[in-house]
């Protein structure tokens, strides 16, 4: 290790001893530290989840950690930073969609984060057999449903609305939709040519 020494201009004190080398290299690997720790966590989990053959557990298993890491709240939101949720948990529906999404991309499934437009609300779709099912780590992590599903507790959650709408890669979906759209005439509410609710 090539050791530099700097004097100050004012006395010839030196600026970089040995103990303050030390304290910079040791500053240095504890920063780094967790990064790398990380890093090689989520590879290895990454890794062992790809070569499972089931692929809903394989979606299943990583909406349960996603959850589970996530700390509601109390720092800044990690955003789109996916090393800073790693590392923080920082973040809400947004930030485990993301981190979700990519974490089964990564294990070899096709997931896509899904919005609901004016709700604030985000989280993921994961192709299985050819169908997009939901994953929802903010309302039922580790529980993979159908968009079927999804849409007939949105419209519990929320009661009178006409219409379910997801934000799908740049472009809107209709998830569900009633027949009628004003109060007196709510007959039936129908979701991809299923009907949901009377």
């Amino acid at each position: 290790m090539v050791i530099l020494h700097t004097k100050w201009k004012n006395g010839g004190k030196r600026f970089l001893n040995m103990r303050n080398v030390f304290l910079l290299a040791l500053l240095t690997i504890a920063t780094l530290l967790p990064h790398l720790i990380a890093y090689v966590c989520v590879n290895n989990f990454v890794k062992q989840v790809a070569s499972w053959s089931n692929e809903q557990g394989k979606a299943s298993f990583i909406s349960q950690p996603v959850r589970d890491m996530t700390a509601f709240g109390w720092v800044p939101r990690a955003g789109t930073d996916f090393w800073k949720f790693i590392l923080s948990g920082a973040g809400s529906c947004g930030e485990m969609a993301m981190v979700g999404t990519k974490l089964m991309n990564d294990a070899g499934l096709v997931a896509r984060v899904i919005s609901f437009p004016g709700e604030d609300h985000s989280f993921i779709e994961v192709k299985i057999n050819d169908e997009w099912l939901v994953a929802d780590p903010g309302y039922y992590a580790g529980n993979i449903i159908t968009r079927l599903e999804r849409a007939r507790r949105r419209i519990s959650e929320f009661g009178a609305i006409s219409y379910v709408v997801a934000l799908a890669d740049s472009s809107f979906t209709i998830m569900a939709h009633r027949s009628g759209t004003s109060p007196a005439n709510q007959s039936s509410c129908y979701f991809l040519g299923h009907r949901l609710a009377s």
